[in-house]
């Protein structure tokens, strides 16, 4: 006999609502990462016509080799999000079908009961 599974369906499913939305989160940073060297080109722009700095090029270069290691790091966070999502679907579908299960037979034992 199936057992009722209300209680871990609750559990997981606010899980996955919690995971979705930092995911959701996670994903609005995506403007800020591409857009830094794009900063950076019109602040060198900018800056050229009132200050020169010797070194204005290094700096856009290492902070768009930093902007590169952060897409990448977000990249690997992102699949491990996606994984553990896809994995809490998997189990709330598995549960789902158990405790459908359970609440049919439940029901079934109920109208037969009521027959005696």
């Amino acid at each position: 006999m199936s057992s009722c599974r209300c209680d871990e369906i609750e559990k997981y499913t606010t899980y996955k609502e919690t995971l979705e939305l930092y995911l959701a989160e996670f994903n609005a940073c995506d403007d800020m990462l591409v857009n830094i060297s794009d900063d950076l080109t019109t602040l060198k722009e900018k800056v050229g016509a009132a200050y020169y700095a010797n070194n204005m090029s290094s700096t856009v270069n290492w902070i768009g080799n930093l902007d590169a290691s952060m897409i990448k790091i977000k990249g690997t966070y992102q699949e491990k999000f996606n994984t553990r999502l896809e994995g809490i679907k998997s189990i709330l579908s598995q549960l789902s079908a158990e405790d459908a299960e359970f609440h049919e037979e439940e029901e079934a034992q109920a109208l037969t009961m009521g027959d005696c």
